[in-house]
């Protein structure tokens, strides 16, 4: 598969998963099924406001029609406040895409953080959050609290309250630094049971560098997999923690 960043994201009991398509996946029926109309090769995939956002080829984002996630069907009717709609930000690609609960929209360059706030068509905002900060990959706490790894290393933000601050005051370790997306396995997630964060950053061959971030302690923790099970890409379904692996198996 293509490296980089690759995004999931769950709306009305399924498991989505962006890439060259949209996969919807059912857990009850255990189907998988490729949608048809949305936006190709978009990476990332992030539900909000009733829409499903696609982005991360470039720095445009598109949204669905509202209550209708496979309508992309983009319109000149200012009247319908539903419509699919299309944007942009500046700064380079979009890296990262998610939605604080219903309140707001983050969307990231790798050196840049935006927020949308409110409905896109029905007078929603983009707001500048960093010009210099940006986020590779990312997890959100149930606080809200969003752990993302930068070029810079390791960054805390609470949307709402503030800029993005450091983890620690420690030294981060030089490989969180300049983590090139294009040619590793880049993806974080948030264990509910355990309470902490995972991590994980694999090259196509051997073993990658992977940590376990302690939010309590502020402490990190080396982890290591097999060689030939280096996680590929991690999601939280059902407040557990699951990873696949370059074996295919989860």
């Amino acid at each position: 598969g293509n490296m980089g960043v690759y995004n999931t994201a769950t709306y009305g009991g399924k498991l989505y998963i962006s890439g060259a398509s949209v996969i919807e996946y059912d857990p009850i029926a255990k189907t998988a099924t490729t949608l048809e109309n949305p936006e190709a090769d978009c990476p990332l995939i992030a539900f909000y406001r009733e829409r499903m956002f696609l982005a991360g080829k470039d720095n445009l984002w598109f949204a669905s029609r509202a209550w209708n996630i496979s309508d992309f069907s983009f319109s000149d009717d200012s009247g319908d406040v539903s419509q699919p709609v299309a944007g942009r930000v500046d700064f380079g690609k979009i890296t990262a895409m998610f939605p604080i609960q219903d309140r707001a929209l983050v969307l990231a360059t790798d050196r840049s953080i935006w927020l949308m706030n409110g409905d896109p068509v029905a007078g929603g905002t983009l707001q500048q959050i960093s010009n210099e900060v940006g986020m590779i990959s990312y997890c959100v706490t149930p606080e809200g609290l969003v752990v993302f790894l930068a070029n810079y290393g390791l960054y805390l933000w609470q949307p709402g309250a503030g800029i993005p601050t450091p983890f620690s005051a420690e030294a981060i370790p030089a490989e969180m630094r300049d983590v090139d997306a294009t040619t590793n396995y880049v993806s974080m997630v948030y264990d509910h049971e355990n309470r902490n964060v995972s991590l994980f950053v694999s090259p196509a061959v051997g073993r990658g560098k992977h940590w376990l971030v302690d939010l309590k302690n502020k402490a990190l923790w080396p982890m290591q997999f097999a060689a030939d099970r280096q996680p590929v890409v991690a999601a939280s379904f059902g407040g557990r923690a699951i990873i696949a692996g370059m074996d295919g198996y989860l």
